[in-house]
């Protein structure tokens, strides 16, 4: 999903996204949550995960589909304009 964040950024033209993940838990039993911003937006990862890896992953889907979805919305008022 790292991946798809990133080319649809891309395609775009938007500058990369970046990551920031804290750990929330202790040294012996870490909890990652992570924030992605995108062109001035954040988002966050909503869960708590062991590794910092999945953390990423779920908030660049989280990103992915939000930015997607506003991209569907901005095309289709686009259309009913024409």
């Amino acid at each position: 999903m790292l991946l798809y964040l990133q080319r649809v950024v891309q395609k775009l033209r938007k500058p990369p996204p970046v990551y920031q993940t804290q750990n929330e838990g202790s040294d012996h039993n870490p909890r990652f949550r992570s924030t992605v911003s995108v062109d001035g937006v954040s988002y966050t990862s909503s869960s708590t995960f062991q590794l910092r890896k999945v953390a990423e992953l779920d908030v660049s889907r989280i990103a992915y589909t939000a930015i997607t979805q506003k991209e569907k919305t901005k095309a289709l008022q686009f259309i009913q304009q024409v």
